[in-house]
């Protein structure tokens, strides 16, 4: 980030001396600087003798602003690589992890062009109403254990949105938050892994936020945080993307430190709380076969764990196969 904006991003004013004496620049350098980051979106306004104070724009994902709002130690610590439009953030983000970005760096856009869901499905994005946000993880974790970043990032955009918005959404096995029986939020993972074990786990997340309605075959299967508040109150406002984005890093950062201390045992009573297929009869549909079983719980590496019509335990995993059955996206 511009390390002009990093001074202003610090909640408080800054002085013209106090700016020119930390960046080693004249006053016209530092009034040059502020008039190019005014044209990139930010509002940065002058206060007199008191110098130069960096203003919230409501709903706005530019770097400066999530940066100011942050309270986690790592999680939107690192870079921050933002654009209006991209075509996908897991794929930017898998550029910065490439190029050595730490823990907690983040790709984000006001849109997706070319997003892609589990199973190669298309995933939505549209302009200016979605939150969609790809993290880099280098979490402390076997190889076998990184489908754990995918549970642990459903619970963080579970207790984001209670937080944020006041609603209560569940989980979908392995990868969807649910609400209403509709889908709220996306999660595709991508895993990397080198000679020395597990490189690194970008989880990308989508959120419908401010989406009014949508159309054709998503119009009974996907829901947004606005379309839920406005069935009970017509004049709800928008939400605030940015303030949702904080709130999910912060729920990532504490349950991905809970992974790597404890395993799935960290985030299994959240996550299992949330649950939403938990004693209830699935449809495993697989390339081989397809069944209808119970679906018991989720072991520690992540996977389903269900007992079919035989009364034989199997273990699902979620590149394998859907589960279909109870939502009605599915």
């Amino acid at each position: 980030m511009d390390e002009l904006l990093g001074l202003l991003s610090a909640n408080a004013c800054v002085s013209g001396e106090g700016l020119c004496q930390r960046l080693g620049i004249t006053r016209a350098a530092v009034w040059k600087r502020v008039e190019k980051l005014r044209a990139q979106g930010y509002d940065i306004r002058s206060a007199g003798r008191l110098g130069y104070r960096l203003v919230p724009v409501d709903n706005s994902l530019l770097p400066g602003y999530v940066a100011r709002d942050l309270t986690t130690r790592w999680a939107g610590r690192g870079e921050i690589r933002y654009r209006a439009e991209m075509g996908s953030t897991n794929a930017e983000a898998r550029e910065l992890a490439r190029a050595g970005a730490p823990q907690g760096s983040l790709a984000l856009c006001d849109q997706q062009t070319a997003g892609r869901g589990r199973l190669g499905r298309a995933w939505v994005t549209p302009k200016g109403v979605a939150l969609t946000v790809s993290v880099v993880l280098r979490p402390r974790l076997e190889t076998e254990l990184a489908q754990l970043c995918t549970l642990a990032a459903a619970v963080a955009a579970c207790q984001a949105v209670e937080e944020v918005c006041g609603l209560t959404p569940g989980i979908k096995w392995p990868n969807d938050v649910v609400l209403d029986g509709r889908k709220l939020v996306g999660i595709l993972s991508e895993m990397y892994a080198g000679a020395d074990g597990l490189s690194c786990v970008v989880p990308g997340v989508g959120f419908n936020v401010n989406q009014e309605r949508f159309d054709g075959e998503l119009a009974d299967k996907a829901v947004s945080l606005l379309m839920r508040r406005r069935q009970t109150d017509p004049a709800a406002r928008p939400i605030c993307r940015r303030k949702l984005l904080v709130a999910f890093l912060s729920h990532l950062e504490n349950a991905v430190d809970a992974l790597e201390r404890e395993g799935m045992a960290g985030i299994r009573t959240a996550y299992e709380a949330r649950a939403v297929m938990l004693g209830r009869e699935v449809r495993v549909v697989g390339a081989q076969e397809s069944y209808t079983a119970l679906a018991l719980g989720v072991d520690n590496t992540g996977a389903l764990l269900v007992r079919d019509s035989d009364g034989t335990m199997r273990r699902v995993l979620s590149g394998d196969v859907s589960v279909r059955g109870l939502m009605g996206y599915c």
